[in-house]
């Protein structure tokens, strides 16, 4: 994995994901940089939490100084992982500390993205001291997978080149029942874009 990593992020990017299986990487010719978390250090399956419940691996630290640099320097955030903070095989002290640290870089965090739940769901992430405010919302998009008995989706962001602010999203899904009725290609289809269903 780390040589097909080189490719995208460098190779001193590519040591960090080799050894902590988190790095981050500026897009090239932009002031976007993006930071992937290896979710799997919180999940409450590694039993190396019993040991470190709060910052295995020196995540959130690394985090935190990722941000504090790129804030620094002027950029934007992006930040990507599989399991989001606030699920259930989300360690919660994991979660505790990740919603201090989006509280304390909001200013420039304008994504957050994850997957793992196969469900087309957001979660709000809420001021850390004051649970009413919203700081950020988490993104998680649903799979391509059947699991569990779902329809396949996969989802297109559409992004002020700028701000780096997402303007709207548009969610495909694929029809199963139809297209296996159907002797040719699937279709796929907008089920709905966010702009859409914020007007309802």
């Amino acid at each position: 994995m780390k040589e097909i990593f080189h490719m995208w992020i460098g190779k001193e990017e590519s040591e960090t994901f080799l050894q902590y299986g988190y790095f981050t990487t500026k897009l090239k010719n932009s002031n976007l940089r993006i930071i992937s978390l290896n979710c799997f250090l919180c999940d409450i399956f590694n039993f190396y939490l019993i040991k470190d419940p709060t910052d295995p691996f020196m995540q959130f630290e690394w985090l935190e100084s990722v941000l504090r640099r790129a804030e620094k320097e002027g950029e934007n955030v992006f930040i990507i992982s599989h399991i989001p903070p606030g699920d259930t095989n989300y360690m919660s002290e994991c979660s505790k500390r990740y919603i201090a640290i989006v509280d304390r870089f909001q200013n420039i965090i304008r994504g957050q993205y994850f997957g793992h739940t196969h469900y087309d769901e957001f979660k709000l992430i809420p001021e850390y001291f004051n649970p009413n405010k919203t700081v950020g919302v988490v993104l998680t998009a649903p799979s391509l997978t059947t699991y569990s008995f779902q329809n396949p989706s996969f989802r297109i962001y559409e992004m002020d080149s700028d701000s780096k602010i997402v303007l709207d999203y548009f969610q495909y899904r694929l029809n199963l029942t139809e297209a296996n009725e159907q002797e040719q290609e699937p279709e796929w289809k907008v089920a709905y874009t966010a702009k859409e269903v914020s007007r309802l």
